[in-house]
């Protein structure tokens, strides 16, 4: 053993950069000069899980209120644990997964960050209030806008033990009682955000692909460029297929390919949704007979509510391969398997990994958690599973109980 312990730095150094943040850790204990060259070399090994760890929601008293626990758990997928982490920068904010192990979070005074929950990095976004229709302050955090966030590239440096300033982080917000949402993008180190507007959009979904932001409305793909002044220009690029009745769509890559995801749910009709139309802003009002205690009323809520029933996945092709409008030069083609592919689906931005028995995935099959706090009494959380493509069954993945009002259960790696 003493030749290995004696062994430089460098070339730990080489072996750490083959293994995972938590492998590290534990090599790290195996004796005092591995744990020495540990230390040094944790800060400039990318942090990230190995395998898709499910962000619990924030743990709440029985009226709802924040506990004063700074710890956040995490499902681990690969082996059914659950990892303790203390993150006070995540308690009572809404927290969104941009890839690359970072996260976003926005507090209820709408200070926006990136965090990384495994090195504890934090990088400073331009303040909410810098959104070209910035409409003032919100109440609660489950009105804050946001829709979606993703990340470029790997927001930090680990050389220079800095962010990077390439990063370029594509948030869709919404505008007017979620009326139309709109794409934004701020360079790290910018202190403004800027608005991609391509008239009036009611973006659904961002990915980053092949060094080009694409978006989604309810008809058409646009592909987003950055400029050298990091300035976007956006062009439709694919007319979306007809669809009916679907609740959500997400764009992910997978396996080199771009992927358009289709979510359907059925709602129980036990359940009486009332619009009030008196009020100018419509809003969706549940009867009930009184203020309702979370504890009490899981029970009611899961017998009613609205459930995902199956997915259909297309994928982006050049339009010489089908026939299609001229106008676009691509077009999307049903496929009916993912081969050996998992896709991750939620609140974050999602993400598609090769099955293995190393990371707990199962091929074929399309993981996903609640996104859809508004059809669910503003309590979301327990709308999540694993959709087998192949023979369209939805089992469980995570067996217990996360719900929130403002930020749901989402995949993190």
């Amino acid at each position: 053993m003493d030749a290995w312990a004696d062994i430089s730095n460098d070339i730990f150094f080489s072996i750490c950069n083959k293994l995972t943040y938590l492998d590290i850790i534990i090599v790290s204990t195996v004796c005092k000069s591995w744990l020495s060259s540990g230390r040094l070399a944790l800060p400039k090994i990318r942090r990230s899980p190995n395998a898709p760890w499910l962000m619990l929601s924030e743990e709440k008293d029985k009226r709802g209120r924040s506990n004063t626990n700074i710890v956040r758990q995490f499902f681990d997928l690969s082996n059914g644990k659950i990892r303790d982490i203390n993150l006070p920068d995540t308690i009572n904010t809404r927290c969104f997964g941009v890839g690359f192990g970072w996260l976003l979070t926005i507090d209820i005074d709408l200070q926006m960050n990136l965090l990384n929950p495994l090195s504890g990095h934090k990088i400073n976004l331009p303040h909410y209030s810098t959104f070209d229709h910035y409409e003032g302050k919100f109440d609660e955090l489950h009105e804050v806008g946001i829709w979606k966030a993703v990340a470029s590239a790997d927001p930090w440096n680990y050389e220079t033990q800095s962010f990077n300033p390439d990063c370029v982080i594509m948030t869709i917000y919404a505008v007017g009682m979620n009326v139309n949402r709109i794409a934004s993008i701020a360079k790290l180190g910018d202190k403004t955000w800027t608005d991609d507007i391509q008239g009036e959009q009611c973006l659904i979904d961002v990915v980053y692909y092949k060094s080009q932001f694409y978006m989604n409305d309810n008809n058409v793909m646009y592909a987003c460029n950055i400029d050298e002044h990091g300035l976007p220009s956006t062009n439709p690029i694919a007319l979306q297929p007809n669809h009916r009745y679907y609740l959500k769509s997400y764009l992910v890559e997978s396996a080199g390919e771009l992927l358009l995801v289709w979510r359907y749910h059925t709602q129980n009709d036990s359940e009486e949704v009332i619009i009030d139309e008196s009020d100018s802003e419509a809003e969706i009002a549940y009867e009930s007979d009184s203020e309702v205690e979370i504890e009490e009323d899981l029970e009611q809520i899961l017998k009613n509510k609205d459930v995902t029933t199956s997915f259909k996945v297309f994928k982006l092709i050049k339009k010489n391969d089908i026939k299609g409008d001229d106008q676009y030069e691509c077009g999307f083609v049903e496929i009916k398997t993912l081969g050996n592919q998992a896709l991750f689906l939620g609140d974050g931005a999602s993400f598609s990994l090769c099955a293995t028995s190393m990371n707990g995935c199962r091929s074929d099959c399309i993981y996903f958690t609640d996104d859809n706090v508004v059809y669910h009494r503003g309590m979301g959380g327990y709308d999540m599973g694993v959709y087998n493509l192949r023979d369209g069954t939805i089992e469980q993945h995570y067996k217990g109980k996360s719900l929130s009002f403002y930020s749901t259960p989402f995949w993190y790696i």
